[in-house]
């Protein structure tokens, strides 16, 4: 054990254990609000360039599947006490939420592995993803520890995590898991490589850890992981861990099914080193711009943020085609041309945003306005130029369709008794028998339940799952959608954008059904 000088000690703890309702693992947050000390200084490491534009590069397969991998070369002490032994009985009791937390890891487990190996940290550590958010990229805790890996905000900034009104990178799997390298790094120096201690610290703060090393020193007890006096929460965190690639090093030993796992790359990285639209890559590879996003949902805009990052997450495929067109053609333009508005007297934010087809807000998020004051003469972002629009292509805003994203969610977990069914769980827990299924990994032909099984489930708060309300409306003979928009009192392109079929050309016909979105009140 290194010397405690070697940083800082904060009197702040680093992290508040949330609710024991987020006692579940698989159906949500473990969130250890990944919370370094402010003092808890970086590793001087320079960060890992993207090969050749695309990150992360295949690696030499040791066999075709990932988990397997994972759980022969975890590099992380193993220990099958009573503690882990409890938390081992907990998966085991929730087999299909363990194997739908696993299938959320696919994409993203392989860039994981490929990361922590070219660090030199434990291939285990792959699998904390699954114990801080069970693997959901838009993961949010009510102490606001977000992503794949649950940093906080000072946390993220402190290991160079790119953070404003258009871009998060906490909610990058890219981004989130080279600080969470970085962090991971700097705990195992700080702890001289027991790595389970350096787990603890990554739930609680190295400041927890360190005085509770302190206390066991002065009670002349052993200074171990196992020994010392943590938050309960911290204390169960490390089994779980344990646990869990105990389980998918040896699932024969305890009967259990596991996905299979391709060992090779499903997403690549790719750096265009330059600003771009969403619309535009999607132009390009043939992907709805509601796949970019759901790959990318760091990037809150349509469009980079100006000064970076400019890294795009994409299926294998569609990186490779995308990088061969940036190499024959490095000069190409990958940003649409914002159209600017000047302001005049008599202007005013909702004006312009009915005179463009816009919002509001969408207006003061282009221009970093706090308010809605705008002053004569002033340049205002008003909107881009559209790329040439694809004619199957998705909306670029879902806004009839979607919730607000990066909102608190609430977990929920059901023991199931006889007579149980789908139906009566899912009405208990406040949600749909298909949402149910897809967070059990339940087939939807499959019907019977197995008594004492863990039922999960993660729905957004109703604070959060608050979504715009919508007018059906059958149209008549003469309507246009310039005129229904100003019937309405809605834009046409917010009726654009909440009915796919109303594309610019598209002539309407009498009875068909228009979707029209009204803010909630």
């Amino acid at each position: 054990m290194q010397s405690t000088n070697r940083l800082t000690m904060s009197n702040k703890p680093a992290f508040l254990s949330a609710p024991l309702l987020i006692l579940w693992f698989v159906a949500g947050f473990f969130t250890s609000a990944v919370s370094a000390s402010a003092l808890f200084p970086p590793p001087g490491t320079p960060e890992p360039q993207l090969a050749a534009g695309l990150a992360p590069p295949p690696l030499a397969l040791i066999t075709d599947d990932l988990l397997t991998r994972i759980g022969s070369h975890t590099q992380l002490p193993t220990a099958e006490n009573e503690r882990v032994q409890r938390q081992i009985t907990f998966f085991l009791a929730g087999p299909r939420a363990l194997r739908a937390t696993l299938r959320r890891a696919e994409p993203f487990l392989f860039n994981i592995v490929t990361e922590l190996e070219r660090a030199g940290l434990p291939t285990g550590l792959a699998m904390l993803p699954a114990i801080e958010s069970a693997f959901d990229p838009l993961a949010v805790s009510p102490m606001q520890a977000a992503g794949l890996w649950q940093f906080i905000p000072e946390t993220g900034d402190r290991y160079g995590i790119t953070r404003n009104r258009q871009y998060d990178g906490r909610f990058s799997p890219l981004d989130s898991t080279r600080a969470a390298v970085k962090f991971l790094t700097a705990l195992g120096d700080h702890y001289d490589g027991d790595w389970l201690l350096a787990l603890a610290a990554y739930n609680t703060g190295p400041g927890n850890v360190d005085r509770a090393i302190a206390k066991a020193r002065r009670n002349a007890q052993p200074i171990n992981y196992w020994n010392l006096s943590l938050p309960r929460e911290t204390m169960d965190y490390v089994p779980r861990l344990l646990a869990l690639l105990t389980i998918i090093s040896q699932p024969e030993r305890f009967n259990i099914t596991l996905p299979h796992i391709a060992n090779q790359p499903s997403l690549l990285g790719i750096d265009l080193k330059q600003r771009f639209s969403l619309s535009m890559i999607a132009e390009h590879t043939g992907l709805a711009i509601a796949e970019l996003r759901r790959l990318n949902p760091a990037i809150k805009a349509d469009s980079s943020p100006e000064r970076g990052p400019h890294r795009l997450l994409l299926p294998a495929r569609q990186a490779r085609a995308l990088h061969r067109i940036v190499q024959d053609d490095p000069k190409r333009t990958w940003h649409n041309v914002p159209a600017v508005h000047v302001v005049v007297s008599g202007d005013s934010l909702s004006e312009l945003a009915r005179t463009y087809e816009t919002s509001v807000e969408r207006l003061q998020a282009l221009n970093n306005l706090k308010d809605s004051k705008i002053g004569i003469g002033r340049k205002l972002t008003v909107g881009v130029a559209p790329a040439q629009s694809r004619g199957n292509q998705e909306p670029l805003n879902t806004g009839c369709h979607s919730h607000e994203r990066h909102l608190d969610y609430r977990y929920a977990t059901h023991t199931v008794q006889s007579g149980d069914s789908i139906w009566s769980i899912a009405r208990t827990l406040d949600t749909q028998s298909a949402n149910l299924r897809d967070w059990n990994d339940i087939n939807a032909d499959q019907q019977v339940l197995s008594i004492g099984e863990l039922m999960h489930h993660a729905s957004l708060t109703k604070r959060a799952a608050q979504a715009p309300q919508v007018i059906r409306y059958r149209t008549r003979n003469g309507d246009t959608l310039p005129g229904i928009a100003s019937k309405f009192a809605v834009t046409s392109l917010a009726l654009r954008r909440c009915n796919a079929s109303l594309q610019k050309g598209v002539r309407l016909r009498p009875g068909q059904l228009v979707l029209i979105p009204l803010r909630p009140s």
